[in-house]
């Protein structure tokens, strides 16, 4: 009898979890989920189990299970781009930023062409000027002939690349501004604002400001979020008169 491929059994699986993935919603069901994470266990490669149970395991909602199954993925594979690419997309869009970022973070070492791409865009989305001149300082985007990559990564490579620009323009400000997109990551996280859009721009008075993106449909709340915002500013002590961070209401 003719050995099974693990990658097809992966892919099949893989395109089960998807929509569910890229909604942020468990639109397979408990019974759905289970027969996912059955089927996992009987893939022969254990890097490809692993990612498969992790990814059912995020749109379950258990987190703390998934960062479990991740832990021992990134012992196996560290230098597979899907370990990391894959865990930091499915948690973001279940707005678990603080969890996305965290592996963002920790690809930095391992990441090839797709996952320091990956990681770029979240440290730009969050304005984490740290992670975004450790991943800048590893030249792989510098050393890629343009034609390696497509229209969009080259586009929001060029985008994050103008925030680190404005981040760098005032490093005292942007230690501020780092903090206070935080704050509002512990906000967005807390209400499960989805992942739209996040601006790091300077206005016409030189203020470097941050902000989140909300839906229409949600404006009637972003009083309600900056007010938020603001006591957790004046909480912790990042008050500063030449930085802020907000929430704003976006068309799409």
């Amino acid at each position: 009898m003719p050995s099974v491929n693990p990658q097809l059994i992966t892919n099949d699986l893989l395109e089960k979890l998807i929509p569910s993935i890229e909604s942020g919603e468990n639109k397979l069901g408990d019974f759905g989920l289970r027969v996912i994470l059955r089927e996992a266990k009987k893939i022969p490669d254990i890097a490809q189990s692993l990612l498969i149970t992790g990814l059912a395991e995020i749109v379950g909602g258990n987190y703390a299970a998934a960062i479990g199954t991740h832990e021992r993925l990134a012992l196996i594979a560290p230098y597979n781009d899907t370990t990391w690419v894959n865990f930091a997309i499915a948690f973001g869009q279940k707005c678990q930023y603080k969890l996305a970022r965290k592996i963002s973070i920790e690809s930095i070492p391992f990441a090839d062409v797709s996952g320091l791409y990956h990681a770029f865009l979240n440290a730009g989305y969050w304005a984490d000027l740290h992670s975004m001149i450790a991943i800048k300082n590893k030249g792989l985007f510098q050393s890629l002939e343009p034609s390696s990559l497509t229209d969009k990564q080259r586009g929001d490579i060029m985008r994050c690349e103008t925030i680190l620009s404005v981040l760098e323009s005032d490093l005292e400000e942007s230690k501020f501004l780092s903090e206070m997109a935080l704050l509002v990551m512990r906000i967005a996280e807390e209400h499960s604002l989805p992942p739209r859009q996040t601006s790091v721009h300077t206005d016409a008075e030189g203020m470097l400001i941050f902000s989140f993106g909300v839906a229409k449909d949600q404006a009637e709340f972003v009083w309600d979020l900056n007010h938020e915002l603001a006591n957790l500013i004046v909480d912790n002590h990042l008050f500063s008169a030449n930085s802020i961070a907000t929430f704003h209401v976006i068309e799409a």
